[in-house]
């Protein structure tokens, strides 16, 4: 169900003051047995075309985490804008900074007012919510950090999309990231499709391996690259843009990095 359908299934759920007028907020779930959750926003563009996209669920039963969080991909200006999403999960108020940060790893100053940064204040249970003001002719990419001063830091998402003759034709969201030296992903370069990859270094500079692999896990695919990303900077391409000679319709594989 849409939020607003929510009396469809409990009859004696009842919208707190203020809604559903309110732009935004948080809503809690509790359960007798575990069930999973996933949300979606629904945006119906100027054309009356529907977008979903996924905001993000928190898991309230886990310990908060006290570390930054890393929004690998950003973009902004020439129809594009990006809303960075936090919610506070803890019983206390959070405190913090956002800042954007430029692939080269200088301050993006994307937010309103040409800002790179901002402090963010979230009270107990709380939402807070910024969108980069779009104002740029050209397109800037970047990626997003959350520095809290102390304590629990708040989860999220960053949603950025682009609008095209008044229109707006995509929009997605960007999970909160927690740094790794080890990950792997899903590749689909089949009928149209396409996989892309965003490498955030909230740290000093640091070379990173690419290889991609069969769907059977042991197979190489292509030819390897390395990517150095530099120190507070950012690298995002396009995965046949960094491995080639990767076969036609190459799907169901994987990256290792």
């Amino acid at each position: 169900r849409m939020i607003d359908q929510l009396a469809d299934l409990a009859p004696d759920f009842v919208w707190p003051g203020g809604f559903p007028g309110q732009s935004y907020g948080s809503l809690e779930i509790r359960a007798n047995q575990p069930v999973s959750v996933a949300a979606l926003r629904l945006t119906v563009n100027q054309a009356g075309r529907t977008l979903l996209t996924t905001t993000p669920v928190a898991d309230l039963n886990t310990t908060l985490g006290t570390g930054s969080l890393v929004f690998p991909q950003i973009a902004d200006g020439e129809g594009y804008t990006t809303a960075v999403i936090l919610m506070n999960t803890s019983d206390g108020v959070e405190s913090g900074t956002l800042q954007l940060w430029s692939p080269e790893g200088a301050e993006l100053g994307a937010l309103p007012a040409g800002a790179g940064s901002v402090r963010y204040t979230i009270p107990a249970g709380g939402v807070y919510r910024i969108e980069t003001g779009g104002t740029s002719s050209e397109v800037r990419v970047g990626w997003a950090q959350v520095t809290p001063d102390a304590g629990p830091a708040p989860t999220g998402a960053a949603i950025f999309g682009r609008t095209s003759g008044g229109r707006l034709v995509t929009e997605t969201a960007v999970a909160a990231a927690t740094s790794t030296v080890h990950a792997r992903m899903y590749v689909d370069l089949s009928g149209g499709h396409n996989s892309g990859l965003a490498l955030a270094a909230a740290g000093a500079s640091t070379p990173v391996r690419l290889q991609a692999y069969e769907a059977d896990g042991v197979t190489a695919a292509g030819t390897p690259a390395t990517v150095t990303v530099p120190a507070k900077g950012q690298r995002a391409a396009f995965l046949g843009q960094w491995i080639t000679g990767l076969p036609a319709n190459f799907q169901i594989g994987r990256a290792h990095v």
